[in-house]
């Protein structure tokens, strides 16, 4: 939707409604004077959602589905703007905006915050671990097992198709925030098979 879509309409009120007639006028001279009643007869509001006052810049807007995925979207935004520049050429500077592109960059904020968080909590955990057992060991051991499910879990997510967004990028976090108390507890409960006198493997299975 644009103002060429006003434009159009105004033409086909100038001809009896007739459908055939929701086209730009042949002649360009008509085209001031349909704008000049389309500021007489609807609001500012109304008309300066599709052109700014002084007709610098113009506003297209369409609909787009919210089941696109990620890579869906950008691949879109990617061929608007390789399109635009198709047909206005050098003459116009054309910009891609709107929910589509806010979601994209808040998408390229979760993905980095989201490493950023899995590198911290990662060495949080295994800073607190060596601490509480005084063991570099320690630390690798109950570190392994949730860098594996963190890896398993966004590696499933990729292989399935499942799209990377605000929910689903939580799932590091999940991953973390759980698998560090089992981790913990397990290998507490394994220095304690071994101080019983279990060896090593019978410790694991106890």
């Amino acid at each position: 939707l644009s103002i060429v879509d006003l434009l159009a309409r105004v033409n086909r009120a100038f001809h009896g409604g007739d459908p055939a007639y929701e086209v730009l006028p042949d002649d360009p001279a008509l085209l001031p004077q349909y704008l000049l009643l389309l500021t007489l007869a609807t609001s500012p509001d109304e008309l300066s959602r599709f052109m700014r006052f002084d007709q610098r810049e113009a506003c297209i807007s369409a609909r787009i589905s919210n089941m696109m995925s990620t890579a869906e979207r950008e691949r879109l935004i990617a061929a608007l703007e390789k399109e635009a520049k198709a047909i206005f050429g050098r003459r116009a500077r054309v910009r891609v905006t709107g929910m589509p592109v806010i979601e994209l960059v808040m998408m390229d904020l979760i993905r980095r915050e989201q490493m950023q968080n899995i590198y911290s909590s990662l060495l949080a955990v295994f800073t607190l671990v060596v601490l509480a057992f005084r063991s570099f060991a320690a630390g690798f051991g109950c570190l392994l097992p949730i860098a594996l499910t963190i890896v398993y879990s966004f590696g499933l997510m990729g292989w399935a198709g499942v799209p990377l967004n605000a929910a689903t990028a939580t799932m590091a976090s999940l991953a973390t925030g759980m698998g560090v108390d089992y981790s913990i507890h397990y290998y507490r409960r394994y220095l304690e098979e071994r101080r019983g006198g279990l060896a090593r493997k019978e410790a694991i299975v106890a």
